[in-house]
């Protein structure tokens, strides 16, 4: 199956009806909730790097797949959260990575000063949660109760801490859940990401969701390939995108139960 341009990706989402589910927009940003009469609120965001739109194509997948899952818990998915990047890519743009502003969100939610350079291609941006996206996120980041943020360039199930090796609160629960999840995908580095990626990480989301209460919170890296080429070293091929999605939608439906 091809990849969707991104304003089809965005109006196949938009036209699944259900009772439960209900739209809404940030700026440009489609925001679908499933609601449920649930304490418990999961919030899901995909494709926040421009060119890892097999992230997005996930995130649709998720929408249309609520209706069978009815899971019992309030669920907020952001299928695209970087709408003019992944647009875009769509017409050629396919090493791109940061927002309309030049910055990385996902190292706007800076806690402690760290300075990349502004051509870096994670430049944090010139204060904490200045942009859109992350001004979104962090406001629905609020109410939730577990949060996995959706990437791709690698295959793990990563939890925090991304820019320090001390053990998050909530360690214990989180790494159970991601060596459980972790049978989907062998091929999965699990475990905090400081401590077992390459690189630390500043300014990221879900270290920022872990120190405001957030219970849970996960970064999935759902395909990789090393190659100089971006579309396919953050993409899988057309004729393999289903068969990389459904190990993906195993795990996040059991994240939602």
């Amino acid at each position: 199956m091809a990849y969707l341009p991104t304003d089809i990706l965005l109006n196949k989402a938009k036209s699944i009806k259900h009772p439960n589910l209900s739209f809404r927009y940030h700026h440009d940003i489609l925001i679908v909730d499933w609601k449920q009469p649930s304490n418990e609120h999961v919030l899901l965001v995909f494709n926040e790097h421009a060119r890892e739109r097999v992230t997005g194509e996930l995130g649709l997948r998720v929408i249309q797949s609520l209706a069978e899952w009815n899971p019992p818990v309030s669920v907020t998915i952001i299928p695209v959260l970087n709408v003019w990047g992944r647009k875009k890519v769509d017409n050629g743009a396919v090493c791109l990575r940061k927002n309309s502003r030049g910055v990385d969100t996902n190292r706007n939610y800076q806690q402690k000063p760290h300075h990349y350079f502004r051509k870096s291609e994670e430049y944090e941006g010139p204060f904490p949660l200045s942009e859109k996206e992350s001004q979104l996120v962090a406001r629905e980041l609020r109410t939730s109760t577990k949060y996995a943020n959706v990437h791709s360039g690698e295959y793990s199930l990563y939890m925090p801490y991304d820019a320090s090796g001390k053990r998050p609160p909530h360690y214990e629960k989180m790494f159970s859940e991601l060596k459980k999840w972790s049978k989907h995908c062998p091929q999965c580095a699990v475990g905090p990401a400081a401590q077992i990626s390459t690189y630390k990480a500043f300014g990221t989301s879900v270290d920022w969701a872990i120190n405001h209460g957030v219970k849970e919170a996960y970064t999935f890296e759902i395909y990789g390939h090393e190659t100089s080429r971006c579309e396919r070293m953050f993409n899988p091929q057309e004729q393999n995108l289903e068969r990389e999605l459904k190990p993906w939608l195993d795990i996040i439906k059991e994240l939602l139960y």
